[in-house]
């Protein structure tokens, strides 16, 4: 009965209920899109780090290491032996890709210019296995280490190329989300660079590369000094076997807490001092991921206080309002027996149903502006990145699951505050005041 009551006055007093749905509304979708955001910086993190970098699930080294993921020539990097025990345990232990990596520094040199280059050494086919079809053709010029024509070769960062006389002439490109799979012509001064290095024994050596590809990781810092050549190139070079880490990919499926406990179970009764951690994880890799989402969650919390403060005054305001324009009608509901608590009640549930109605149609309005959005392929500078990050809304219904109750809770919590004082009154008290 209270129910169908509450329902017959949503429409008996449409204009007050319409404003109190839009109120709704609009919370419900700055709320789902904000929250989709979110999401879609993360996919973006996933991608970035997991694909378009190879460092998939997890990133294993030496345990115990000063500085993880920066291990170079020295006892921090992994031995032949910690290798060897590495492959053979991923083999039979649902692994579908492992990379492995090495960081490398020294000199390169064109003819004409000279650098400090600070690069990467990686098994080139399996990097492309891992990299998957949005980021298997990781340059905006030339190709990819493993489509190289001529051997031995490297490729160079954006920012070291133009440093070095180096031109892209396909224009501006944007790898965010991958590049066309094409050869993309450039030129530079010469078609090979040398790199002068010191070896894992301390010896000086060169080597001449052909220059493959431009490459753009998205990072400036990095971009200015970047060199990136195969493994087994760069074990040449270095006089080395060591690598720095290796990435490892699971299969579909696979609990990765499980399987780092047992990878780390099974390393303790070998002995081998490695460890392995998600990139999230990771002390080096995960930092900019895990300060970034830190402060875009405390931001959401911010805004989701400023629009929960807002829809409740304006809830409150409306409410207010629409219970001293029917304090006829709740006398007369009090003078044949109704007692507070319906009065509260029937309040309630006309809430609730103003809550579920608005919480829908801020459902469909996400839904409609973030096509619009996403179809716009709008492009933004996240600061961190050199190139531009297409905005995008990935909305989930979990999202909606949680907003609902959120609007619901504050709706009835703010119709209760509203009517809580006429319900209590005596009968002739709201009649008086009427």
């Amino acid at each position: 009965m209270l129910a169908k009551i509450a329902w017959r006055n949503l429409f008996l007093h449409g204009r007050k209920s319409v404003a109190a749905l839009l109120s709704i509304a609009l919370a419900s979708i700055a709320l789902s899109l904000f929250s989709g955001y979110i999401h879609n910086v993360r996919r973006l993190y996933d991608a970035t780090f997991a694909r378009r970098q190879m460092l998939g699930d997890l990133v294993v080294e030496r345990a115990g290491i000063k500085h993880p993921g920066k291990a170079g020539l020295d006892e921090q990097a992994l031995d032949v032996a910690e290798q060897a025990w590495l492959d053979a345990y991923l083999k039979d232990h649902h692994v579908q890709n492992r990379v492995r990596f090495l960081n490398i520094s020294g000199f390169i040199s064109s003819g004409q210019v000279s650098d400090i280059f600070l690069g990467l050494a990686f098994d080139p086919a399996e990097g492309a296995r891992l990299r998957g079809p949005d980021y298997e053709w990781s340059t905006y010029a030339g190709v990819p280490l493993e489509r190289a024509h001529t051997q031995p070769a490297v490729l160079v960062g954006r920012n070291l190329s133009e440093i070095l006389g180096c031109e892209a002439h396909a224009g501006e490109l944007n790898g965010t989300l991958g590049y066309v799979p094409e050869e993309r012509p450039f030129t530079c001064p010469n078609t090979t660079v040398q790199l002068q290095v010191n070896t894992e024994s301390g010896q000086s050596n060169a080597m001449d590369f052909y220059t493959a590809g431009l490459i753009a990781t998205g990072f400036t810092e990095i971009d200015a000094h970047l060199v990136m050549m195969p493994l087994a190139e760069a074990q040449r070079l270095f006089h080395t076997q060591r690598v720095s880490y290796v990435s490892v990919e699971l299969e579909g499926g696979e609990d990765i807490g499980e399987w780092v406990r047992k990878f780390h179970q099974a390393a303790n009764v070998a002995h081998v001092p490695v460890h392995g951690v998600t990139w999230k994880e990771h002390s080096y890799f995960g930092d900019l991921f895990r300060n970034s989402m830190e402060f875009l969650e405390l931001f959401r919390d911010f805004v989701v206080a400023i629009l929960l403060m807002v829809v409740t005054m304006a809830i409150i305001n409306t409410f207010v309002r629409i219970v001293y324009e029917r304090l006829h009608e709740l006398g007369t509901l009090r003078s044949i027996g109704y007692r507070p608590w319906h009065i509260i009640g029937i309040f309630g549930y006309e809430a609730i149903f103003l809550a579920l109605a608005g919480s829908l149609v801020g459902l469909a309005g996400a839904y409609v502006l973030a096509f619009w959005c996403n179809r716009l392929n709008f492009l933004y500078d996240a600061g961190f990145l050199s190139e531009g990050v297409p905005f995008r809304i990935d909305l989930a219904l979990g999202d909606f699951v949680w907003i609902t109750g959120v609007v619901v809770g504050i709706t009835v919590g703010s119709t209760v505050l509203a009517s809580w004082r006429v319900s209590h009154m005596l009968v002739a008290d709201i009649l008086r005041e009427r």
